[in-house]
């Protein structure tokens, strides 16, 4: 019985993790002015995010890597003010 639970969980681990929300879709969501928390509630964790200070103004980019594309969004005092939606090519 316990090797069935572990069977089944493991099964529920590897289809979400199949389940990216890198996808188009939710890059088309993200909007000038949101948060990073809010960009991360759509898009999940950032796969690398590199965070700078000019002047005293603190600006960062995030990446996010999946299966269809890559999505990189830069902030200006964690708002943010561009992104790109880089498609793989299959």
């Amino acid at each position: 019985m316990k090797f069935f639970k572990v069977l089944i969980a493991s099964s529920l681990l590897v289809l979400l993790a199949a389940c990216s929300k890198v996808t188009e879709e939710n890059y088309r969501l993200v909007e000038n002015g949101m948060s990073m928390e809010q960009v991360n509630d759509i898009i999940g964790k950032p796969d690398v995010t590199e965070s700078t200070n000019l002047a005293g103004i603190s600006t960062s980019r995030s990446e996010w890597h999946g299966d269809d594309g890559v999505i990189s969004i830069r902030y200006i005092g964690e708002k943010v003010r561009a992104k790109n939606w880089q498609a793989v090519e299959k």
